[in-house]
């Protein structure tokens, strides 16, 4: 968490408070142990802001009079943007967690905060290479690569969901979530998978991300939708979510140590090795 949703909502942020606005100067907190050097973005140059993103990556274009470099930033746990007032009331407590800042010449400050410093950026031409195909924006190439590659894949369908060279943008609430409407057992392996099957699991899962992102992002953990300022504000997401975090869902810890809900009706399919770790296995009612 972020996932796709969140990662293009943030992007959307980024962009409806930055596109036709000037920079002055960009730093970074001084507690962040990030090495990037922001030099560029501090030589008395005006420069402008624009973002994109990629599965669960964002790349910032940073331009002034001369040129053009991408920041590629990595949003961790609970990173997100917030832009912030210097007369804002809770001014300290927003830059306390925000590690990386943008100054506008009109005094409003774009912050990425971060309350537990797992994000990071880094000036990069490309987007990561050891990411696969966005599902959104590059569908054709996504599908044929799995439609190219599944039947080699030997891992289960619920461990695969969360490797991002095949299903880029993919995290914990939405893989629960794709596998909650394929009605596919979590413990099936990618390799026995059909040819219909593949398919209805490709379109799922770009229904997912696609609905995730028009319901406005999940706000799970320390994530919140930066469009919305009132933290009760409820969305759309919270009649979607059908598994994730559910009391009806079961539950056992992945090899990641991440907790993935799934539906009861596979309980008699866990293995057993995720049975000797913290679980919890809901009678079906």
């Amino acid at each position: 968490m972020p996932e796709w949703a969140e990662l293009r909502i943030t992007s959307d942020f980024v962009n409806k408070t930055s596109v036709g606005k000037g920079f002055i100067k960009a730093e970074k907190s001084d507690v962040s142990k990030v090495k990037t050097d922001l030099s560029f973005m501090n030589m008395n140059r005006p420069f402008t802001i624009t973002a994109e993103s990629r599965g669960k990556e964002l790349r910032l274009s940073i331009s002034d009079q001369k040129e053009s470099k991408y920041l590629l930033m990595f949003m961790g746990m609970s990173g997100g943007f917030a832009l912030i007032s210097p007369k804002y009331k809770d001014y300290d407590k927003v830059m306390k967690h925000s590690h990386l800042r943008f100054y506008r010449e009109d005094g409003m400050i774009l912050c990425f905060h971060d309350v537990r410093r797992f994000g990071k950026w880094k000036w990069a031409d490309e987007w990561s290479n050891n990411r696969g195909f966005d599902p959104v924006r590059e569908t054709e190439e996504w599908k044929n690569e799995l439609r190219n590659s599944y039947k080699d894949n030997h891992g289960f369908v619920s461990e695969v969901l969360m490797n991002q060279k095949l299903f880029s943008g993919v995290g914990n609430y939405l893989r629960a979530e794709i596998l909650c409407r394929t009605q596919d057992n979590p413990w099936k392996k990618l390799s026995e998978f059909n040819a219909e099957e593949i398919e209805n699991l490709m379109n799922v899962t770009l229904y997912c991300l696609e609905t995730a992102y028009l319901n406005q992002g999940g706000r799970i953990k320390d994530w919140q939708n930066p469009f919305i300022q009132n933290e009760n504000h409820a969305t759309p997401m919270s009649n979607w979510i059908l598994c994730y975090g559910s009391l009806q869902s079961s539950m056992i810890k992945d090899k990641t140590g991440r907790t993935f809900w799934f539906d009861p009706i596979w309980n008699s399919e866990v293995p057993e090795k995720y049975l000797k770790k913290k679980h919890k296995l809901t009678e079906i009612i």
